[in-house]
This record gives C-alpha cells, structure tokens and sequence, in this order.
C-alpha cells in the first residue's frame, strides 16, 4: 500500500491537490472491511493496481467531480412540505441542478420556493407511514432512478431531516469504483433480520449506490416494489429492508465515514466533525430547519477561508 509519506510527497508535487490528498488517505486506510475498499477508479483501475499506478495513468486518481453525476434522491411526507422541504431546498440542495435532485412522498404537490419558482415533490401510492408506507417510498425512489433519471454514476439517498455536504459527497465517491457490487452507508442495523445475515444498514445518514449496483439490485422492474415491501425488515425499518435486498444480490454493505446517523448531543465533538479534514464530514441527520442553515453557513464561510 501507499505509504502517508508517499502520500504527502505527491501532495508536495502537486499530483494530489489537498483536498484530494485528504479524501485519498482516508480511502487507503479503510480498506479491511471497517470502511470503503481500497478502489480507486480511473479507467477502471481496481485494488489489483497500486494507488500510485493509477496517480501516473493520469493527471488524477480520481474521475473528476465535475463531471461526476450524483443523484439525489429525498423521502418525505406530506408533514415536511412546509417546513424541512423548503430548509432543505434552501441550503445544501441549493447547489444541485435541478434534474440531479428528486424529492418523493405519498402526495405531490409544488413547494413554493418565491414568486416565480417552486420544486416538485413526486408522489406515490405509497401508505404514509413510517414502516411499509417508507419502503414503498425507497422503492419507488429506485425504480425512478433507474427508470427515468437518465444516465448517473451514484445515487445518494436520505431523509429531508439530513444535511448533506454536497462537494465532499461527490469528491468522495468520485475515488470509489461504481462497478463494484456495494452499498455505501453505516453498517450495523437489523442484519441479523436478513433471509441472508450480513452487515445490516443504519441509513440515517443516508447511503450511496452506485447505477450498476443499483440495476443489480432491481432484478425485475415490474415485481420491484412488491419485492422490497415483502423484504425483511420493510415493515419496520426501510434502510433495514434495503440492506437485506442488497445482500440477498449480492450487494456487500460497507461503510462510509463521515455520514452521521445520530443527533451528537455533544455539541464539541458535533463542531470538531464540521472542521475535520480526515474524515470528510459527508452528512448529519436529525438537522432541524434553523441548524441546517447554520450548518450550511459555516460550510459556506470555510470554503470562502480555503
């Protein structure tokens, strides 16, 4: 493996730009089982070739960000649309183009957003509860991006109660290799309700998946939403029942630090995780409207410091 010092000489160099020297290190040092694997992709190198193999291939390890394209996707319910809908809206979506953000519920409606503009919630059939109605939800979110949302490398799942940070997000999966069979999230929930016992899915945080995963997943369109409403753990927890399907194909759930599935009630450790450089902070759930905004404020005024 790449050694740190190695690591800090190509950001010496200048073949590791400090963000990416940051985000490459903590990949290196996950790779046995406790975090995302050691793959870096660029023209589809694997973990078979050495990370500085692949630095020389080309001008980075990484596909680029900006041409990376993440979606997405937001589960809610009719309760939110007033209130963290729009929070939401204003602050970390702010920077997605429209088409890579898709909110999904159980009724549709326009979130009036100013005079001239307003965001579309899709609705669904789905019951509109928290157990079997959420499912429904997650299915239909993964049936419209293999569906309809066009081409896309990852797809980013979460509550409307989570923040995310969006350019760390994307520079993180960006060295991740999307042909991978994976789910990307917190581990560690429900796995021992699985058909298959594996790593189980804390999804507060959110997880990401990537299209080929994903297809991989969906193994038959039509049954899909049957499927997954009749998975374990899909009357209770949908990120549960959404690890079991991953598993049940074959899907190995691993983790991605820097999502925060839990309220820190320690406001210091909160702040530390904000300002941290190794993990980057990817995420943090139970985000009322007024901290979303502070949160998205003080991610706005480190990037104008760098």
């Amino acid at each position: 493996m790449i050694s740190g010092n190695q690591l800090k000489l190509l950001s010496v160099l200048g073949l590791l730009s400090c963000a990416s020297f940051y985000v490459l290190d903590v990949v290196l040092r996950q790779g046995d089982g406790q975090g995302v694997a050691q793959t870096l992709t660029k023209n589809k190198v694997r973990s078979a070739q050495s990370p500085l193999h692949a630095i020389m291939r080309g001008s980075s390890v990484a596909i680029q960000t900006s041409k990376l394209r993440v979606l997405f996707a937001v589960r809610t319910n009719i309760r939110n649309y007033e209130t963290k809908i729009p929070a939401l809206l204003r602050t970390w979506a702010s920077v997605l183009p429209e088409e890579d953000l898709f909110i999904v519920s159980t009724k549709a409606a326009q979130i009036a957003m100013g005079p001239s503009y307003s965001f579309k919630v899709q609705g669904t059939e789905c019951f509109d509860d928290r157990y079997v109605g959420l499912t429904c939800i997650e299915a239909r979110i993964h049936l419209f991006a293999a569906q309809e949302a066009g081409e896309f490398d990852w797809l980013f799942v979460v509550d409307e109660d989570v923040y995310v940070q969006v350019q760390n997000l994307k520079e993180v999966l960006s060295y991740l290799d999307p042909f991978a069979p994976r789910l990307y999230g917190t581990p560690g929930c429900g796995g021992d309700d699985c058909k298959k016992v594996g790593a189980g899915l804390c999804g507060g945080g959110g997880y990401a998946v990537s299209r080929q995963s994903l297809l991989r997943m969906i193994s038959n369109h039509s049954t899909y939403v049957r499927d997954l409403m009749h998975t374990p753990g899909a009357d209770t927890y949908c990120d549960v029942a959404v690890a079991c399907m991953a598993e049940e194909r074959e899907l190995k759930v691993e983790r991605l630090l820097g999502l925060y599935p839990w309220y820190m009630h320690n406001r210091t450790q909160f702040q530390s995780t904000l300002e941290s450089l190794s993990p980057l902070p990817l995420s943090y759930h139970y985000t009322k409207p007024t901290e979303m905004l502070d949160i998205h404020l003080q991610f706005r005024k480190r990037r104008k410091e760098i």
